[in-house]
């Protein structure tokens, strides 16, 4: 394929990242900015210029969905061979898989059930289960509930391996970090080693010891790494925000002393913390490789101005310095847009009614049900929407939902409930069960995901008993599995419904982004700064999926409780770009009556009298952006922004040069508006002079 070819379409930067001849090079790409087209096109002019051959080379991604995306674009380009394309966890499979078939031993085998694991061990041990019944939660409810139990152990576990906290340092880092657990850290501590112990006498490894033992047989057999290196000598990585310290370490096992190594990310869409990714190791990549090459990809070609006028307000708001260092600000390369809307309920009932409607009408008016997204914080926010879509017939799903009913922890909870309520007990009883679990977790920092699988089921129990306010637990349990099948059905033509977390890497002409209030996001347990900070970037993520219209939405009360929510503190750098959508515009014959009357003001500044404001220049030009909106039925701010307004009262300009000038003012506005706003700039000008 040519050069022409392949760079036809590509801005300037785009092309500067496909062709950088650096052997290190870390692409810091921002939200539509066309971050695969970048990474796969330098991979086919690379390979096209005999740089690289794809047979030796690897593209290590972090989902099945996106590595087959990568090799759908890739055999577009009709190279001779195809890259090795996968995730860092398939990769570190196939590094010990081969390591064992050089030494013809047998590979370790994979545990496919953390939880089940740690059960059977359990079962096992006597002491194991005493240490347990002795531990602070033997009197709570939690007690009554082993495999809650166990799906935290199995998650702190997951935690200390993605920060590579061995075994024998677990409880000093345990208590080290604050970190807080309803049987307590000496008890965890126990339970991980014997856990570590059962593995290596069985042969076996879980999905957290793939990048562990990979990386260390690249570390600790130095022949073997090398002939590794001499087959895949051309690495790269997509999503690099989302890497943690034993991919780091796996990777750097991978490149060797002398790596020809390509990175692709954007620290401001580091949303893992959880799992050990921090935006400091894209931030620092240049620590990590020393030799490394930055290049930045600022252009988004997705969403409109206006929404990108959002993001940046957000970024803007970042503590880390280094987030605005590296990348910058983005700029929108598509035209002008609606306003993103903020809006305001009563409650989440309200809310949830008001936007069903406001997507069956969108629909009505020609908008694909598959072109609309709701986004929300967590899972259990979505259901009642759910519900509202379903009562208007609005085709939807609820992505990732049917993972969190079919996971075992909601499973074992839906067995508890009938042990203990029995199968004619009442589904009020049940709820209230479920609250109680629930309350064993507010205070833990670490159990986020089993507080939010626990919410999620309790949001279906409340809707299943709006369905039937009669309904018992067997009843439930019918209901529950109807609900996890249709959930779990892929309806591609249907409106999306997902959390912040799973919206990454997707986008919607339309997002309706809900219960954007202090508590949800950020939510309660992000208490450290750090993790505010992510509740930050997480938003930031939320806006961006956005292409021409964005919803913002908060309640003032939610769920049965009369406690007053307030708007999420998050939306604060925002507030002067967005408009409370609940307010109508004015009629064409008030606009029409508004614009008469101020018709002198605006034609002849310079014989009336400035309005008494503030700044009369300011109030003036409010006043001229105020008919315009209301002529063509538009919102204010659409016509143009605060910020631009300010800038061309401070500068009031003489010709469309300076104008042009101005940030914000775009080539659509200066064509349609300049000439009458210069009329009124230079009258603004001569009353200025005359009131002096």
């Amino acid at each position: 394929m040519s050069d022409i070819a392949l760079f036809k379409g590509l801005t300037e930067e785009q092309i500067t990242a496909v062709t950088d001849q650096s052997p290190i090079v870390c692409i810091i790409a921002g939200p539509g900015s066309g971050k695969t087209t970048v990474l796969t096109k330098r991979i086919a002019h690379r390979a096209t210029k005999h740089q690289i051959a794809p047979k030796n080379t690897v593209v290590i991604t972090f989902t099945n969905q996106a590595a087959q995306e990568l090799r759908t674009r890739l055999a577009t380009f009709n190279l001779y061979d195809l890259p090795w394309i996968g995730t860092f966890h398939a990769f570190a499979f196939q590094v010990i898989r081969k390591y064992h078939e050089e030494r013809r031993t047998h590979p370790p085998l994979l545990i496919t059930s953390k939880p089940r694991e740690i059960q059977a061990m359990l079962h096992d041990s006597r002491d194991l289960k005493g240490l347990i019944s002795r531990s602070p939660s033997s009197s709570s409810e939690t007690s009554k509930l082993s495999h809650l139990v166990i799906a935290e152990i199995a998650t702190e576990i997951e935690n200390a391996k993605s920060e590579m906290i061995l075994v024998n340092d677990y409880l000093e880092w345990y208590r080290r970090t604050n970190r807080q657990s309803s049987i307590g850290g000496d008890v965890l501590a126990e339970i991980f080693m014997a856990y570590e112990a059962r593995k290596k006498k069985l042969n076996r490894i879980d999905f957290e010891d793939l990048l562990l033992v990979g990386g260390d047989i690249l570390v600790d057999n130095t022949s073997f790494a090398a002939t590794f290196r001499w087959w895949y000598r051309h690495f790269y990585v997509d999503e690099f925000q989302d890497v943690n310290r034993p991919q780091i370490r796996l990777l750097k096992g991978l490149v060797g002393d002398n790596p020809d190594l390509c990175v692709v990310g954007d620290p401001k869409q580091a949303i893992y913390t959880w799992n050990g990714a921090t935006p400091g190791i894209l931030l620092n990549f240049d620590q990590t490789f020393p030799r490394a090459q930055y290049r930045y990809l600022t252009a988004n070609f997705r969403s409109s101005p206006e929404i990108v006028d959002l993001a940046n307000a957000i970024a803007t708001s970042f503590e880390d310095s280094d987030l605005s260092r590296r990348g910058g600000v983005i700029y929108a390369k598509r035209q002008g847009g609606s306003m993103p809307k903020l809006l305001e309920f009563e409650n989440d009932e309200n809310e949830s009614k008001e936007i069903a409607k406001s997507i069956y009408e969108s629909i009505t008016d020609g908008r694909l049900a598959n072109e609309i997204a709701v986004i929300a914080r967590t899972n259990s926010l979505l259901p009642p929407l759910a519900e509202a879509l379903s009562s208007l017939r609005v085709p939807h799903q609820i992505l990732g939902g049917e993972q969190i009913l079919n996971n075992n922890l909601v499973k074992s909870t839906m067995k508890h409930l009938k042990e203990v309520l029995g199968p004619r007990g009442r589904l009020q009883d049940a709820i209230v069960e479920i609250d109680n679990l629930i309350k064993e977790f507010e205070n833990d920092r670490n159990s986020q995901k089993t507080e939010e699988s626990l919410e999620y089921l309790r949001s279906i129990a409340l809707e299943s008993l709006r369905f039937d306010p009669r309904m018992d637990i067997y009843g439930f349990t019918t209901y529950f599995k109807a609900r996890a099948n249709d959930i779990g059905s892929t309806k591609k033509d249907g409106v999306t419904l997902t959390t912040l977390h799973r919206s990454k890497g997707l986008e919607w002409p339309s997002v309706y982004l809900i219960a954007l209030e202090n508590g949800i996001l950020p939510h309660s347990k992000s208490v450290t700064p750090s993790a505010y900070e992510e509740e930050k970037r997480l938003l930031y993520v939320g806006i961006t999926r956005a292409r021409d219209n964005l919803i913002l939405s908060y309640a003032k009360k939610r769920g049965s409780s009369n406690k007053f929510r307030s708007p999420s503190d998050l939306l604060y750098p925002i507030e002067e770009l967005v408009t409370m959508g609940n307010q109508k515009l004015a009629t064409k014959e008030v606009a029409l009556s508004y614009i008469r009357q101020n018709r002198k003001m605006l034609l002849e500044p310079h014989k009336s009298s400035l309005p008494q404001g503030i700044d009369p220049i300011i109030d003036t030009l409010l006043l001229w952006r105020k008919t315009k909106a209301l002529a063509e039925a538009k919102e204010d701010r659409s016509i143009l922004s605060e910020v631009t307004l300010e800038a061309i009262a401070a500068s009031l300009p003489r010709g469309i040069d300076e104008l042009n000038r101005i940030p914000g003012v775009s080539t659509h506005f200066s064509i349609t508006y300049g000439r009458e706003l210069l009329r009124l700039t230079n009258g603004l000008r001569k009353a200025s002079k005359s009131r002096t």
